[in-house]
């Protein structure tokens, strides 16, 4: 998936990679400080790792199905 150019927001950027939410989950399990960040108008779910300069988002649509409670 590409992300749209006008993704300038916390959640996405043009060097944020998009993951499938399997790949998302391992790394918000993971010992790297990542900072949680989403963009709702987006559909978006990003995690940022300031200290690696790295940002992945995933659909949060995809993220939903792995959600064990009810929000």
């Amino acid at each position: 998936m590409t992300l749209p150019v006008n993704t300038a927001s916390s959640v996405a950027t043009s060097d944020s990679r998009y993951v499938a939410p399997e790949e998302f989950l391992e790394y918000a399990l993971a010992r790297t400080r990542w900072e949680r960040t989403s963009d709702p108008d987006l559909g978006l779910t990003g995690l940022t790792c300031p200290d690696a300069n790295d940002s992945v988002v995933v659909d949060s649509a995809e993220l939903d199905r792995f959600r064990l409670l009810p929000r």
